[in-house]
């Protein structure tokens, strides 16, 4: 028996289909699930950030992508691929 955490997107996508063994808790009374955890309702999350350095060429691929994640198809890939993107 033991207690630990791990990252909502590893627990629903990566950890193997028998899940009997793994438990998740409500804390004051909030499950942990994607609007939850999105609107911060759920105490324990954390923030996964995309940065680029201030002096980065806006015609470069990592600026593009930078600007694209910010996008309503951005969120909808970053949600689409397991991560549960900013309100």
């Amino acid at each position: 028996l033991a207690i630990g955490y791990t990252v909502y997107y590893y627990n629903k996508y990566i950890i193997r289909p028998d899940k009997s063994y793994l438990k998740t808790i409500a804390i004051d009374g909030v499950e942990p699930d994607e609007q939850t955890l999105a609107n911060h309702l759920y105490p324990y999350t954390t923030e996964v950030y995309a940065v680029i350095r201030s002096d980065t060429d806006k015609n470069s691929m990592a600026y593009k992508i930078y600007e694209w994640l910010q996008t309503t198809t951005g969120k909808e890939t970053i949600k689409n691929s397991g991560y549960i993107p900013v309100p």
